[in-house]
């Protein structure tokens, strides 16, 4: 009975593996800011397979799409049982180039803080419609990232940012220097 009520305490181990540009990181520091509290954090190299995998996802090129869909594989390799879940870019507009991969769940850009939730059960208080996170630039980079920004207004031919990230809007000035301080 104890070595039961000892296993069902122990936290679940979660893998964040981030694809892409500097606003996934940015993105994928936030994540790691909400979650670390509710998981233990794996590296995608450690030798200890997680229980859940977490892709933070682009879709620039067909090759960030590729390496989506490699890691979705990589991670039921590692663990068959674990759940793999999507986030990023590529869950938010183009969920068919996962093909026959079929991951557990997939949350758009838009539905971070849903995915939040999802993992740790209470959703983060968010005084923005910009997903941050006051400490994120800091905690897995040698330089801080800092959130101004996000999405873009133009419609250039060749991006896909604007369908992916949405309208460009900023974060206050105070959030902006408080990320900074």
């Amino acid at each position: 009975m104890k070595k039961l009520l000892t296993k069902m305490a122990q936290k679940q181990r979660l893998c964040l593996i981030t694809i892409g540009c500097k606003a996934n990181q940015y993105d994928s520091a936030c994540l790691l800011g909400f979650l670390k509290d509710c998981f233990v954090l794996v590296a995608p190299d450690d030798e200890t397979p997680a229980d859940i995998y977490l892709i933070n996802t682009c879709t620039v090129t067909h090759r960030a799409d590729f390496e989506a869909r490699r890691w979705i594989r990589k991670a039921r390799k590692l663990n068959s049982k674990a759940k793999v879940i999507i986030t990023g870019c590529l869950g938010e507009v183009n969920r068919e180039a996962l093909g026959k991969e079929k991951p557990d769940a997939i949350f758009g850009i838009k539905d971070r803080a849903e995915l939040v939730k999802f993992l740790c059960g209470k959703a983060p208080e968010q005084d923005s419609e910009i997903f941050h996170h006051p400490k994120a630039g800091f905690q897995t980079r040698a330089r801080a990232l800092v959130k101004v920004q996000e999405g873009c207004n133009f419609r250039c031919s060749y991006c896909i940012v604007p369908y992916a990230r949405g309208r460009s809007r900023s974060l206050s000035k105070e959030k902006v220097l408080a990320q900074i301080k």
